[in-house]
């Protein structure tokens, strides 16, 4: 008899949310830097409940089925797939993305572009931008949630990208951005812009960092030709029909590539300069005054 109830209060210490937890960040400690954050979340996820519920908590004996689901989630995450995936959503900008395998995952650097952005249309009450590439949607709708008057298109290549986009638009109650699919300027029609943001594909496709958990994201978003630099070329070159006199482009690169951009972007603007990131990177080129 006390041998059963021995092993019956080791079964339920064996599944209560502090010991499933400590299991999950023990499996993650060698592939992950944040592998305590990792598994809070992915619990939380599996439960329906915040973080904090997992701290206030720690007792509570949790179902074996969730516990099961949970241990599929560090499995996957033991393997590399972003914790976005897992969980399907991202935060950006203090806004909550739905993203897929279908899309990049935001990144805290972007809103290097949103800020910047945002502030070229300090004291404009009427503005255009068009957001080349959108994926998620992240920075289209970053920028509508900060400019509800802006008239915003937003393009990506993909259709299943669209359609995640269109998705995080309905989410965020923004009405007022036009996707559409398109090969960068092919299917919009010619008119003016007085902004236009891209973070495009720049990376080399030798480039080690694609070995890492990038390599679940979407090839064609990631890389590009030319050591990276094609889809700004593009970008770049077609940019005299579609951008106001006065107007500006801001796009995203690698940290090492800022030369190589700007040299690019002085093929077509008089002005051109590279800004840093919250870690002191070259993140981000902004170009003015068309030649």
């Amino acid at each position: 008899m006390n041998i059963k109830l021995i092993n019956l209060q080791r079964s339920v210490k064996a599944n209560t949310l502090q010991s499933i937890l400590n299991q999950g960040i023990q499996e993650l400690t060698n592939m992950s830097c944040s592998a305590s954050l990792d598994a809070q979340l992915l619990l939380a996820y599996t439960l329906g409940k915040t973080p904090t519920y997992l701290v206030a908590w720690p007792e509570t004996v949790i179902a074996e089925a969730d516990s099961n689901i949970f241990s599929a989630l560090i499995a996957s995450r033991k393997k590399g797939v972003p914790l976005a995936y897992l969980t399907g959503s991202k935060e950006f900008w203090s806004l909550d993305f739905k993203v897929t395998p279908d899309v990049l995952i935001p990144r805290p650097d972007t809103e290097l572009l949103v800020e910047t952005a945002l502030e070229l249309c300090t004291n404009k009450t009427e503005v255009r931008i068009l957001d080349l590439g959108t994926g998620s949607g992240a920075i289209s709708i970053a920028l509508a949630s900060e400019l509800p008057s802006a008239e915003i298109i937003a393009t990506d290549l993909s259709e299943k990208a669209l359609i995640i986009a269109k998705e995080n638009t309905a989410r965020h109650q923004i009405k007022n951005i036009e996707l559409i699919q398109s090969d960068w300027y092919s299917a919009i029609p010619k008119q003016r812009f007085d902004i236009i943001v891209s973070n495009p594909p720049y990376i080399r496709d030798d480039d080690p960092h694609l070995q890492t958990d990038i390599r679940y994201e979407p090839y064609s978003a990631l890389v590009a030709e030319q050591k990276g630099l094609a889809d700004i070329e593009k970008i770049t070159s077609g940019v005299s029909d579609y951008l106001s006199k006065d107007g500006h482009l801001l796009i995203e690169h690698s940290y090492d590539q800022s030369e190589d951009v700007l040299t690019i972007l002085r093929t077509k603007f008089s002005q051109a300069k590279t800004l840093k990131d919250y870690a002191s990177n070259d993140r981000l080129s902004l170009a003015h005054q068309l030649l």
